[in-house]
């Protein structure tokens, strides 16, 4: 019996992970704060994405609908004029939104959303652009890529004060930010090719300080899959690395240590973190269907189990 117990065990386990993969879950967005999950979804989307949150708690993201922004319990479309289709990014305390769309032209480019007027921004030169975080100042952040691999192997840029400056991590050949607060201080994420035959490629978090670049590598996680995704402005990261037995495992980066972020049983995606330690993100959840097919599994298997006890109790006492 305990060879047959084993066997049920797998074929309920292996049942209930393929229940939960082959779409019987759906992204959902969360907000996260004081220790408690909140969820939400944009009206009407099969999924929901949220980019950036600011100290208000407006959230911009994109959604199966596409992009959003979301004010108290309000949401409302973003929509670059006469774009093919937009994504919204990053949000500052002053409503001002950044985030890129692709044009009649094919091209992807970077905008500015302040109160409904919509700036395009450019890298000179450039092939595609993306803005992709901004602080309060300001200052925005992204990437772009040059005409030669207009697909391929991105820059990251800074604009301050009407003034594009190249950001790129020592030996990376593909660089993106994704954030950046009132201190300047800039997290992303960088891609590098290792000296091996083969060439590895791995993708690392990062943090630029003043000139100064930290890499950052999630406890746990598979070497060179991390990426560092939000900043506040007293430093706090968050991020997500990938792990071999749950796929993208988010986290929290404060004074120097990780801490995983999970809800549950089920790994989250923070995204965007506030001054006031809000975190926004998504996250794979089983839908109520797979929920009443998991408690069934679980039923079944505590069956089996007790029926196996019972059957080793009869075996022993058969033996004395």
């Amino acid at each position: 019996m305990r060879q047959s117990l084993s066997s049920l065990t797998r074929w309920v386990v292996a049942g209930l992970f393929a229940v939960i993969a082959s779409g019987a879950s759906a992204k959902h967005a969360f907000v996260y704060s004081n220790g408690v999950f909140s969820f939400f979804d944009a009206p009407g989307a099969l999924d929901t994405r949220p980019n950036g949150i600011n100290d208000a708690g407006d959230i911009v993201g994109d959604s199966s609908n596409g992009a959003f922004v979301k004010v108290g319990g309000s949401f409302s479309t973003i929509a670059v004029p006469g774009a093919l289709n937009t994504q919204a990014l990053g949000i500052n305390n002053a409503g001002q939104i950044v985030g890129s769309f692709t044009g009649k032209d094919g091209r992807i480019h970077g905008f500015l959303d302040t109160g409904g007027a919509f700036s395009t921004i450019d890298v000179p030169g450039a092939e595609f652009t993306s803005a992709t975080g901004l602080n309060d100042t300001g200052q925005i952040v992204g990437w772009y890529t040059d005409p030669l691999n207009h697909c391929c192997h991105p820059h990251g840029f800074l604009y301050s004060g009407g003034t594009f400056s190249t950001i790129e991590p020592p030996n990376s050949h593909e660089t993106r930010p994704s954030d950046i607060n009132n201190a300047a201080q800039i997290v992303g994420a960088f891609e590098e090719t290792d000296s091996s035959p083969l060439g590895n490629i791995s993708t690392h978090g990062y943090l630029y300080t003043g000139g100064t670049f930290t890499t950052l590598d999630q406890p746990g996680a598979i070497s060179g899959h991390t990426t560092a995704d939000g900043i506040n402005d007293v430093g706090q990261i968050v991020g997500q690395g990938y792990f071999l037995n749950m796929g993208p495992r988010g986290f929290v980066y404060a004074d120097g240590s990780f801490s995983n972020f999970d809800i549950g049983l089920f790994p989250a995606v923070p995204t965007g973190i506030n001054n006031a330690g809000v975190i926004v993100g998504s996250a794979f959840l089983p839908e109520p269907s797979s929920l009443v097919l998991f408690s069934i599994g679980l039923l079944g298997l505590g069956v089996a189990w007790r029926r196996a006890k019972r059957e080793d109790a009869a075996h022993a006492r058969a033996a004395r």
